[in-house]
C-alpha cells in the first residue's frame, strides 16, 4: 500500500472523497489504514459504491465521543476477482483460529 499509493498520487489520496480514494490491494489493508491513520476510530458501517463502473469501499468511522468520518477506498485491484490459493489458505487459517478461540 505504501509505495504503490505514493506512486499513484498517494500524497493527494487521503480518502476524503472518491477522487482522493486510497488505493488498496486487499480489504484487510483498509482496516490497517484506519488503525494507523484514524487512531481512536472504529468502523461503524462499510458500504460498496460503484461509480462509473469502478468499485469503492466507503467506511463510516466513529470514535468514542460520537465524532464521525467517512473514508473512501479504491478496491478495483481486487473487487470481483477470484482469490488465489494462498489467499484461500490464509482465510481458512483465520477462520480455524477464530473457531478455536470461540471454543475456549
Amino acid at each position: 500500500m505504501g509505495i504503490r499509493n505514493f506512486l499513484s498520487g498517494g500524497r493527494r489520496r487521503d480518502g476524503s472523497s472518491l477522487e482522493r480514494a486510497i488505493v488498496v490491494d486487499t480489504g484487510e489493508e483498509e482496516y490497517h489504514w484506519v488503525k494507523r491513520h484514524r487512531s481512536g476510530f472504529s468502523v461503524d458501517l462499510q458500504a460498496l459504491k460503484i461509480v462509473d463502473g469502478a468499485p469503492y469501499d466507503v467506511l463510516h468511522l466513529r470514535d468514542d465521543n460520537g465524532k464521525e468520518q467517512i473514508v473512501y477506498f479504491d478496491i478495483s485491484k481486487f473487487y470481483g476477482k477470484e482469490p488465489s490459493d494462498a489467499e484461500i489458505r490464509a482465510m481458512k487459517r483465520k477462520i480455524e483460529n477464530l473457531i478455536e478461540r470461540a471454543k475456549r
